[in-house]
C-alpha cells in the first residue's frame, strides 16, 4: 500500500501541537522564571499534557528559555564614594521583615511553588495526599 505502519495508530490524547506547547512553556517560564525543564515538564503533566522531558528541554533551549545559573556574588553597594548618603525611606526594620516572613512563606511561596523534595508537588498538595494515605 505504500503507507507507514504508524499511520494506522491513534494519536495519544492530550498531546499538544508544537506551537501550542511552546506558548504554554513560555507562559510557565514567565510565571516561574527559575523553573528548569524538569519543573516545566511536571507543570505540563499536571495540566494533563503528554510531553516528554527531552522535548521540553529541546524546546526551551531553542527558544532561549533555559535558566541561567545564579551568580555567587553581586556587588550591590559601593560605600567608598564621595557622594551623599541618602536616608532609608522604607522605614522597615529587620524585626518588621522577620515578623512578616513566615506569613509570606506559608501563604504565597509554599502554596504555589513545586518542590523537588516533595515529588514536584506543592507543599499543600503533598500534605493533602499524605493525610489521605494516613487515613487509608
Amino acid at each position: 500500500m505504500g503507507l507507514a505502519r504508524s499511520t494506522f495508530y491513534d494519536e495519544p490524547k492530550g498531546q499538544l501541537l508544537e506551537a501550542a506547547l511552546i506558548e504554554r512553556i513560555k507562559e510557565i517560564c514567565a510565571k516561574w522564571p527559575a523553573y528548569g525543564y524538569r519543573r516545566v515538564t511536571v507543570e505540563l503533566h499536571a495540566e494533563g499534557s503528554i510531553v516528554n522531558h527531552k522535548k521540553v528541554m529541546r524546546l526551551m533551549k531553542e527558544n532561549g528559555l533555559s535558566v541561567r545559573p545564579h551568580r555567587r556574588f553581586v556587588a550591590t553597594t559601593d560605600s567608598d564614594h564621595d557622594g551623599p548618603v541618602f536616608p532609608n525611606l522604607a522605614k522597615e526594620t529587620f524585626e518588621d521583615v522577620a515578623a512578616s516572613l513566615p506569613l509570606f512563606i506559608e501563604d504565597v511561596y509554599n502554596a504555589k511553588r513545586r518542590h523537588s523534595a516533595l515529588g514536584y508537588k506543592s507543599p499543600v498538595n503533598f500534605e493533602e495526599e499524605h493525610a489521605r494515605q494516613m487515613v487509608n
